[in-house]
């Protein structure tokens, strides 16, 4: 018969093999989800970035799907931004609201460089340029299937 020490030995080397388990599954279930939440988080940002990018330096009067474009970025943004991300957010929004049109260029800025560092990028800290390239009165006709 096996004596008491040597039980109680195998009772705590059972429940320390099943502690360090729970551990390191613990462990690696956060950082896989952490992982998950940053791929998750790059994803809409970027096409939120797009979206942006894609609705600013238009003519006016603004085509609706533009407006909706932004509409869209900015609940994004709202949802999963960053504190300063959803304060220059908010800064476009109320100058929307109050002006009827706002400048894009300082949240583009900050999503870009945000998106940049979350990807290893340098930042840069130079003004964005547009190409903004005129349709024809046949392209105008045709349907977009871009989206």
């Amino acid at each position: 018969m096996t004596s008491e020490p040597q039980l109680i030995t195998v009772l705590l080397g059972l429940i320390g093999g099943l502690i360090g388990g729970l551990f390191s599954h613990t462990l690696t279930a956060r950082r896989d989800r952490a992982k998950h939440v940053r791929s998750l988080k790059t994803t809409y940002f970027i096409d939120a970035f797009r979206r942006l990018a894609n609705a600013s330096n238009r003519p006016s009067p603004l085509d609706p799907r533009y407006k909706l474009d932004i509409e869209s970025a900015i609940s994004d943004i709202m949802l999963l931004g960053s504190k300063e991300q959803i304060k220059v957010a908010k800064e476009f929004s109320e100058e929307i609201g109050e002006k009827g049109s706002a400048c894009l260029n300082d949240l583009l800025r900050q999503l870009c460089n945000d998106l940049r560092k979350e990807l290893g990028e340098k930042i840069i800290d130079e003004n964005f340029v547009w190409l903004r390239m005129e349709r024809s009165p046949v392209d105008t006709d045709k349907k977009d299937t871009s989206t």
